[in-house]
């Protein structure tokens, strides 16, 4: 376990402020989404506009996740989850300036950057607080701070679907991460794990070394199809309600119903993951449960009931096995490679984000229907939880844990 000095503020204090800070991660996430619909007619931005900027935020989300992850590694995840706070934080602020469509995509993409760079620094931070045989499940756990902060979004939105500014959300995005920065510096206390990451410094290659050759292959691989099946289901879902005659109403309550939902199953997951040996059937699962919720929202409709039935068993299960991949990628590599590693995990994910909606965007324009986008989730379902198998044989994730000792802090 680890020992903290009595000088220094509780492990579930610093754990709580991690969640903390990533629960403002999943804010500024989805800012993008919710300020569409305002800053579109200000700024006459057409879908194709929309479209670049959704697009470079998540490929600057992708080029944060791999950075942050070299510099964690380079300088500490301290050192590097307080810059990608302010990087996110201060770009926030200078979007709520923006006085036109380009200078609002660049500061969202360096905004984007700067959210990529915390997840993998906040994961790597977390890994050096737990014992070995935790370090997933709390992984895991705190990836649901995630949709829990973009579920905040969603709700003030909702209360005030009218009276809010985008400039005003994207102020709100800013002050958030940059309030956070201070406490965190004088509060986080600095891991030994930050001192020997500085002098153990390996290669990148080494993500590719011995078992790792295949290993890390795989991991990207899972990450990419899980956050692809992930972000195709979000993106597309209140498209899908609407056409299945659910008015605006419905249709919000069930995006917040599914943000929550599964945030609360990640947490669930993360809880069970704390007994040792039930990793693969946590992964079996998820990625199950979640091709049975694509087959159901197949077939649902067109009444309330079988439609939110559906996407919330979805929800419980595709939001599980994401959070589950979170939570493994850094405790599969040794402490001078775990803020790369995580990083391009999650950089892979990232991808996934990216290519997953427009995939599906291609076949529904070709004349597909939803229902068939939503049956060809199922094959990758499959495919991810193959690789995941993959990854748990090959990194034999309870013993690499259980041989990496929990790190005391000074």
């Amino acid at each position: 376990m680890s020992v903290m000095p009595k000088k220094s503020i509780g492990t579930r204090t610093i754990l709580a402020l991690c969640y903390l800070t990533l629960m403002v991660d999943g804010f500024d996430l989805v800012t993008n989404g919710l300020i569409a619909p305002r800053v579109a007619p200000e700024f006459g931005m057409g879908p194709a506009d929309l479209g670049l900027l959704f697009g470079l935020t998540s490929f600057g989300m992708l080029i944060g996740a791999i950075s942050g992850g070299m510099l964690g590694d380079r300088f500490g995840p301290k050192a590097g989850l307080l810059q990608a706070l302010l990087v996110f934080g201060t770009a926030s602020l200078l979007s709520a300036l923006a006085t036109n469509a380009p200078v609002l995509i660049a500061t969202r993409v360096l905004t984007g950057i700067g959210i990529g760079a915390a997840l993998p620094n906040v994961l790597s931070y977390v890994a050096t607080l737990v014992a070995p045989e935790r370090r997933a499940g709390v992984g895991t756990i705190m990836g649901s701070a995630v949709p829990i902060g973009g579920g905040v979004a969603g709700l003030l939105i909702f209360a005030f679907p009218s009276d809010l500014s985008w400039r005003a959300i994207v102020l709100l995005g800013g002050i958030l991460p940059l309030a956070l920065t201070l406490p965190l510096a004088l509060m986080l206390p600095k891991a030994r794990a930050d001192v020997r990451a500085r002098v153990e410094k390996l290669p990148l290659g080494n993500l590719f070394e011995a078992e790792r050759r295949f290993l890390t292959p795989m991991l990207w691989l899972a990450s990419f199809l899980t956050m692809s099946l992930f972000y195709a289901l979000i993106n597309w879902l209140p498209t899908f309600l609407g056409q299945m005659g659910l008015g605006k109403g419905q249709v919000g309550l069930m995006m917040l119903l599914f943000t929550y939902t599964g945030a609360i199953s990640a947490i669930v997951f993360g809880i069970v993951l704390q007994t040792p040996g039930r990793t693969k059937k946590l992964a079996i699962a998820g990625f199950v449960g979640t091709g049975a919720g694509a087959i159901a929202l197949h077939f649902a409709g067109p009444d309330f009931a079988s439609i939110a039935a559906a996407a919330l068993l979805t929800a419980t299960f595709s939001s599980g096995a994401q959070c589950l991949l979170l939570g493994l990628s850094p405790t599969i590599y040794p402490l001078a490679l775990r803020g790369r590693g995580a990083g391009a995990a999650i950089a892979a994910g990232r991808l996934g984000a990216i290519v997953g909606p427009m995939s599906a965007g291609f076949i529904l324009a070709a004349g597909s229907t939803y229902g068939t986008v939503y049956l060809l989730m199922v094959p990758l379902a499959i495919a991810a939880l193959f690789a995941t198998l993959v990854v748990l044989d090959r990194s034999a994730i309870d013993k690499v844990a259980a041989s990496i000792p929990a790190t005391s802090h000074h």
